[in-house]
């Protein structure tokens, strides 16, 4: 293994879009959450990782070009039956009777670019077909990809991000004494960040984040906006205490349809938490 190519097996991270990788890894940004419009806290852990491995290298272009990190995955893909996105079905008592699984595929490249503290980057991913058994039914997909587009400059004390973000999922839902139904999604997804350490110990930061769904139903469960204002405060070299304020319309994200009989399409939601660093 060297800087220009390394394999790692096992339970790997997939290492799509700008911060799947650090998802879980909590201390790295100063978000309570990410942007939901891309990284959707109801389905982190299915996403994090996959069974299989990951190949990934740099190689240097030269002074004037920078340089180019990649990475290639492959392997399976586990959707535990008790996860965020099947909450509906959960509960309404026709959830899954086991996990979906599926083979997952894809790469991404990482452009560090000549200017300094300048990153562009893409990923796109591949998922199999796939089937999963539920109480009293099926729900079925054709194969369906994940692309994202990124990039972040860092300088001194600001940090600025982006990503743009489409996963197409068509699928079906077959349910004993019901029509067959489409649950296609083409879901759109993207964000713009920044952020600026005032002090040592704390930074401020806020972000747009946009969610829509092209197949879903004209209503308010079409589409998400979020503004969201943030701080983060380092108490000390172990602990830290972050905060978000976000400011939602729509509903097309973080409201559960199984626990809401009706949906407020505008509302808001205050984030706190506090993080120790071992």
């Amino acid at each position: 293994m060297n800087d220009r190519f390394g394999i790692r097996f096992g339970k790997v991270k997939t290492p799509w879009g700008l911060f799947n990788e650090n998802q879980d890894i909590d201390p790295s940004y100063m978000w309570a959450l990410l942007p939901q419009s891309v990284y959707d806290i109801t389905t982190r852990n299915a996403d994090l990782s996959h069974l299989g491995g990951v190949a990934h290298g740099t190689q240097d272009l030269g002074a004037k070009a920078g340089k180019l990190d990649y990475r290639v995955w492959g392997g399976e893909q586990i959707i535990p039956k008790d996860d965020g996105q099947f909450d509906d079905l959960n509960g309404s008592g026709k959830g899954p009777l086991h996990s979906l699984d599926f083979v997952t595929y894809g790469g991404a490249i990482h452009w560090r670019t000549p200017v300094k503290g300048l990153m562009l980057g893409a990923s796109d991913g591949r998922n199999n077909a796939a089937t999963v058994q539920l109480t009293g039914g099926s729900e079925s997909f054709a194969p369906w990809n994940n692309l994202s587009w990124f990039g972040m400059y860092e300088k001194r004390k600001v940090m600025l991000g982006a990503e743009w973000n489409r996963q197409a999922s068509p699928g079906t839902l077959s349910l004993t004494g019901d029509p067959i139904s489409s649950v296609d999604s083409d879901a759109r997804g993207w964000y713009a960040m920044a952020t600026y350490k005032l002090t040592e110990k704390f930074s401020a930061g806020v972000y747009d984040s946009q969610f829509f769904d092209t197949d879903a139903p004209l209503s308010t469960d079409r589409f998400a906006k979020d503004w969201t204002v943030s701080g983060r405060y380092d108490i000390n070299p172990a602990i830290y205490l972050k905060a978000d304020e976000h400011f939602i319309d729509g509903s097309a994200l973080s409201v559960d349809p199984a626990r809401n009989v009706t949906t407020v399409p505008r509302y808001s939601l205050t984030a706190i938490k506090i993080g120790v660093v071992f």
